[in-house]
C-alpha cells in the first residue's frame, strides 16, 4: 500500500514538472495574421472582473453568445466592422466599435464621457499594424490585436504611456451584451 502512494505521488511530482501550470496563458505573437482562440477565451477577458457569485454565469453567457452568433450568417457591413471591448486592467470596460479594412482600420470605445480611438493605416505610413491609441483624458499608448482563425473576431493587448494596460475582445461573436 505504501509503494502504491508512494509512486501515486512520485507520478503526480513528475507530471507537475512536465506540463507546468496549464491556467498560464501564452504570449501571443501579434505578428501573425490568426491564431487559435476559444470561446473561454473571449469569455475570460471579459468576465475577469465580475464577482466570484456571477463568474460561472457570465462565462457562460459569453460562450452561449459566441455560439448563437458565430452560426449566424454576417452582412456585408458586420463582416468589415463590429463591436470593440478594451478591458483595462483595474476592470474599467470601455465598449464601441471597429471599421477594418485590409490596410486600414479604427475603433472607438467609450465609458459614460471617456472615450478612446484608435487607428492604423499603411498609406500614411504605418509599417506595422499598431494602432495609435489616444483618449480624451490624455491617456495615449498602443494596442495589438489579432484574429481568431475564423477571421470575424479576436482578441489583443494594449498598453498605455501611464503605465495602465488591458485586454482586448473584438467581433459580432465574441464580445457579449454588458453582463
Amino acid at each position: 500500500m505504501r509503494s502504491l502512494i508512494y509512486s501515486t505521488c512520485l507520478v503526480l511530482i513528475a507530471s507537475l514538472f512536465t506540463t507546468g501550470c496549464q491556467n498560464q496563458s501564452t504570449k501571443v505573437d501579434y505578428r501573425l495574421l490568426t491564431r487559435a482562440v476559444e470561446p473561454i477565451d473571449y469569455a475570460r477577458i471579459q468576465c475577469r472582473v465580475v464577482p466570484m457569485a456571477d463568474h460561472h454565469t457570465c462565462l457562460t453567457s459569453v460562450i452561449e453568445h459566441y455560439e448563437a452568433v458565430s452560426e449566424q450568417r454576417l452582412t456585408p457591413r458586420q463582416i468589415t466592422g463590429g463591436p470593440f471591448l478594451l478591458v483595462f486592467n483595474d476592470g474599467t470596460q470601455y465598449r464601441g466599435h471597429y471599421v477594418s479594412q485590409p490596410f486600414i482600420a479604427r475603433f472607438l470605445v467609450t465609458n459614460g464621457n471617456q472615450s478612446c480611438y484608435g487607428q492604423y493605416n499603411a498609406f500614411a505610413g504605418d509599417k506595422i499594424s499598431t494602432f495609435k491609441v489616444n483618449c480624451n483624458t490624455g491617456m495615449t499608448g498602443t494596442a495589438d490585436i489579432i484574429l481568431d482563425h475564423g477571421g470575424r473576431n479576436g482578441i489583443g493587448e494594449f498598453k498605455m504611456t501611464n503605465g495602465k494596460y488591458g485586454r482586448i475582445v473584438f467581433g459580432h461573436a465574441a464580445v457579449a451584451d454588458a453582463f
